[in-house]
């Protein structure tokens, strides 16, 4: 066992491997080492080239990929932070409606459990957990846009009461948006479709709505997403988003035969159209 002679920079400079022919009782034995520290805010994860031999003569050799998943260390301060989270609601809201976590700008991803959360200013509306910072959205709260305000502290960093900011968006499904929506699956990770960037990168959700909408004739609503969820189940990461366009009974059709150009506006390959999992 050795590593790829071709391997990028990065690995050959971070990581080696040395073959022990006593090891594993006689059989050999390859570990891998580092050799320099790892840093998951650099690299979160290394992909190891590894060839492989036998003692055959010839020698059958493959090249098989390890995969190094950096852990986290809480090495870096928190910044303040905003953020927008849009709720779709088909009426009635009888159960509470989860809304993710407050956010604050942290390179560090694994040290949740080291903050605590609280409120600036509590909101009826909503509850939160001071542990794990999940915000809950209550039953019969009516559409609209909510400023939530709320302060985090980290007492391994110093650091008492940044500030984050979170606007909530409510806004009403009917029925029919929800029966007449277009499932689309893409091949992307959720958090690259709803990520927003400045002005001039908005998300490839804003985009796909946008791109269908120069397709569809005869709706005064346009088109919307109603739903994104992603494809837990999927070896690669996929996310589903349901597009609907009250009035317009071809949107399906629409879709399915402008698939390639959607996915070409958008940057992300659309797998399928109309395929939905059977719940």
């Amino acid at each position: 066992m050795a590593l790829d002679p071709n391997a990028p920079l990065h690995i050959t400079a971070a990581l080696e491997v040395r073959f022990d022919r006593a090891g594993d009782e006689g059989r050999g034995l390859g570990v891998l080492w580092t050799r320099m520290p790892l840093d998951r805010e650099e690299r979160r994860v290394l992909s190891v080239p590894i060839v492989v031999g036998d003692s055959g003569s010839p020698s059958i050799t493959s090249t098989l990929t390890l995969t190094v998943l950096v852990a986290d260390l809480n090495d870096n301060p928190m910044g303040p932070a905003a953020k927008t989270i849009s709720v779709h609601i088909v009426r009635p809201q009888t159960i509470p409606v989860p809304l993710g976590r407050v956010y604050v700008k942290d390179p560090d991803d694994w040290d949740a459990a080291s903050k605590i959360y609280g409120w600036r200013q509590r909101h009826p509306n909503f509850s939160l957990n001071s542990t794990t910072g999940d915000i809950i959205m209550m039953p019969g709260t009516i559409d609209g846009r909510y400023e939530l305000g709320f302060k985090v502290s980290d007492a391994s960093q110093g650091q008492t009461g940044v500030m984050a900011n979170v606007t909530v968006e409510v806004k009403s499904l009917s029925q029919r948006d929800v029966i007449e929506a277009t499932p689309l699956t893409l091949a992307a990770e959720p958090y690259h479709v709803v990520k927003e960037g400045d002005e001039d990168s908005p998300s490839i959700l804003s985009q796909l709505v946008v791109a269908a909408r120069a397709w569809v004739k005869g709706s005064d609503v346009g088109v919307k997403a109603v739903s994104v969820q992603p494809m837990e189940t999927h070896p690669t990461p996929m996310t589903r988003i349901w597009l609907s366009s009250p009035g317009v009974s071809n949107l399906h059709h629409i879709l399915l035969h402008r698939k390639d150009e959607l996915g070409h506006a958008v940057g992300a390959t659309i797998t399928e159209v109309g395929i939905d999992t059977c719940h």
